[in-house]
């Protein structure tokens, strides 16, 4: 109707606030390496994790969620390389040497080789992935986001980030580097406002 005016109550006001925050609080990301499995999930394909050292919220690495992210005056908007929160003193839960790292090697890739990664995506917040990696000399060495930044995975088809849905992705590891340990990165950063 032209001209009318529409008024809205406190309460009504305040339950759209309500709702939209907690909306916004579900668009975290919920996933995880499948394969390679990532050191907080090889438990799901298989290798003898003993219970304590199992990881069951291991699709829930975001940062410590969207309110430790984004509003903790230490953390200011960073991340911990493998998804814990950043101000944690390292190694970090999901670090090497952290309390869900088992020593295992998930998988073995050779220099130039394809490789085929594949993400479960347990509740889809749209968004997109970009993966990379991280050379590493020892297998206790610390990650850091200044290396996985430098070594982004080259897409097979020419992209570098792709949206999110479970899929397997395919890329060429490059030439370089040529490392003894390597580790992958995927970063989803969901669609629904937040990036995690």
């Amino acid at each position: 109707m032209a001209g009318s005016n529409i008024t809205f109550s406190t309460s009504s006001i305040l339950f759209f606030l309500a709702l939209s925050n907690s909306l916004i609080e579900l668009s975290h990301g919920h996933g995880y390496m499948y394969d390679p499995p990532s050191r907080s999930s090889v438990w799901r394909v298989g290798f003898p994790v003993p219970e304590y050292e199992k990881n069951y919220n291991d699709m829930q690495l975001n940062c410590g969620g969207r309110e430790a992210q984004h509003y903790d005056q230490v953390n200011q908007g960073r991340c911990g390389e493998c998804g814990d929160e950043w101000k944690l003193s390292r190694p970090r839960p999901n670090d090497e040497g952290g309390i869900y790292d088992t020593g295992f090697i998930s998988q073995t890739y050779t220099e130039g080789s394809i490789v085929r990664l594949t993400v479960n995506v347990t509740a889809n917040h749209f968004g997109y992935f970009v993966f990379r990696l991280c050379p590493k000399q020892t297998a206790n060495e610390l990650v850091t986001q200044e290396c996985l930044d430098r070594y982004p995975l080259e897409w097979l088809k020419c992209q570098d980030k792709v949206t999110v849905e479970w899929t397997e992705l395919i890329f060429t590891l490059a030439v370089r580097p040529v490392c003894t340990f390597q580790v992958f990165d995927y970063q989803h950063s969901g669609g629904l406002l937040l990036k995690n």
